[in-house]
């Protein structure tokens, strides 16, 4: 069981950090914007996440 927990601790880890990546690649501006009127943007995708 610790062993699956670790494993699950782990992967969350690695995720988190690739999504920390990504965001970092992007401004303010584009962290809020649209590509269209029916799409999220990053920010909203990363409320509904967190």
């Amino acid at each position: 069981m610790r062993q699956a927990v670790a494993d699950v601790e782990r992967e969350y880890r690695r995720l988190r950090d690739m999504a920390e990546r990504s965001l970092a690649q992007i401004d303010d501006e584009a962290f809020f914007r649209t590509s269209s009127p029916w799409a999220n943007s990053p920010a909203v995708i990363v409320k509904h996440i967190a």
